[in-house]
């Protein structure tokens, strides 16, 4: 048996949803004291405040490991993977409804906003992108401690 081994995989994996805990566009009401400030009775949130979920992205892992001794009862193992970039994007424009990027102001009475676009006066868009990159690596020690009848039993400790 080799007392060093290389192992490819090929993956398919989903990840977990993005949060966008941030609200970044809101949609306002003119009438407003503050238009598409945070609070405001007239104002929801257009982008931010969701999640977005990634579809599923391919990937690879790569395994490298070495026994130190003929019988393979202890060994060393490296392993890399990662997976496929994955972006997902949302965006909003508007000529007939006002837009605005909410924001806290420090210098006034805490919340404001500024307007993307104002009905009447200019349109205007916004986007939001989220882009997710996974990738990891390990490293274990291996004991065997079953190697009888076809059956093998190792114990794996790393980090």
């Amino acid at each position: 048996m080799p007392r060093v081994w290389f192992r490819a995989e090929g993956l398919l994996w989903w990840t977990k949803s993005s949060p966008l805990p941030v609200p970044l566009v809101t949609l306002g009401n003119s009438a407003d004291a503050k238009p598409g400030a945070l609070g405001q009775p007239g104002t929801s949130v257009v982008i931010g405040n969701q999640d977005f979920d990634f579809s599923s992205r391919g990937g690879g892992r790569f395994t490298m490991g070495f026994s130190f001794d003929p019988e393979q009862r202890w060994g060393v193992e490296g392993t890399y993977f990662s997976l496929g970039t994955a972006s997902v994007s949302q965006g909003v424009s508007s000529s007939t409804s006002l837009l605005s990027f909410p924001y806290f102001d420090p210098t006034g009475p805490g919340e404001s906003a500024s307007q993307i676009s104002n009905p009447g006066v200019f349109a205007g868009l916004a986007s939001a992108t989220v882009k997710d990159y996974l990738q990891g690596t390990e490293i274990n020690l291996i004991h065997n401690r079953i190697n009888s009848g076809g059956i093998r039993l190792d114990v794996v400790g790393g980090f």
